[in-house]
Parts: C-alpha cells; structure tokens; sequence
C-alpha cells in the first residue's frame, strides 16, 4: 500500500525526512505541496494539484497529511474517497476559525520576508494560502468518512 505524505504550511517535504528514515516502507511518496512558481496560491489550487496526483494512482493510497497536510488529505478523500483507503492527520482541522486565521495572518504581515524565506515560501504566498481557508468547514461531511482515520494531536492518538 502506497502512502502519501503531505506537509504543513510554512514546510517543505523535508519536514517528514525523520518519518521516513523510522518507517518501514518501501512505497511512500512524500510531496512538496506548495510550489513557490504560482502567483497568489489557494487552497483550492493546491487541492487541484494534489487531485491531478490522485487520480494519476491506480490503487487506493493511505494519506499522512500535517496540519494544512491534513486538511488536504480530508479536501483530496472528499473529492475521491475511492482513492483513499486510510487517513493519518496530524493536528488536523475540519472546520477553520475566521479570527484565529486573521489573527495569523495580521501577525504575518508585521514578520520580516526574511523569515519566510527561510522556510522556502514568500510571504505573500503564506498569506494567501491562509486566507483562501477562512472559509473551510467540513461540519457537514465529515461525517462521510468511512476509511479508517487516525487523528494524531499533541501526545493524544484517536482511531476513528
């Protein structure tokens, strides 16, 4: 069974070089989610990208997503639920909290864009990724979810 890992906001596909090295597994893909090419990215747009990805596998896949990686995944099982057999998540989301997101955002306009150079992302890009998800809320779908879901938050592991 092939896994997909799918990084967090602010990180690249580095951030799960430790997880691999600790997995014993031959088939894992683990992707840059966030291309610094595009011009003011959405949510949206990185699901679409990650969809093309989907629909490319012939066999259903377990996805490992953390943080926005995980709502991804939750975005991508919504789209395809038959391409997905499992769902790890990673402090995962389901319904996003407008002020929180602002709040966030107000204090990424007042960080230097050295800052987020360094994580390899523009601070524009940041900025517009996190405000395309105010809007998110999965309240009524999820639900829906009939693969097995581990939510990893903190120190606590729920199966689901």
């Amino acid at each position: 069974m092939k896994i997909l890992l799918l990084h967090g906001l602010g990180q690249s596909k580095k951030a799960w070089n430790q997880t691999i090295e600790q997995l014993n597994c031959e088939n894992i893909e683990c992707l840059d989610v966030i291309s610094n090419n595009k011009e003011n990215p959405s949510f949206n747009s990185l699901a679409e990208q990650l969809e093309l990805k989907l629909i490319e596998e012939s066999n259903p896949l377990i996805i490992r997503g953390l943080s926005l990686g995980a709502v991804l995944g939750l975005e991508l099982y919504f789209r395809h639920p038959e391409k997905i057999s499992g769902l790890v998540l990673i402090a995962p989301q389901y319904k996003m909290s407008k002020i929180l997101i602002d709040i966030q955002n107000f204090i990424f306009k007042l960080m230097p864009n050295r800052l987020f150079q360094k994580m390899g992302i523009s601070k524009n890009n940041m900025i517009s990724i996190s405000s395309s998800m105010r809007e998110l809320d999965y309240s009524d779908k999820i639900n829906r979810v009939s693969c097995p879901v581990y939510i990893v938050c903190g120190s606590k592991i729920k199966q689901i």
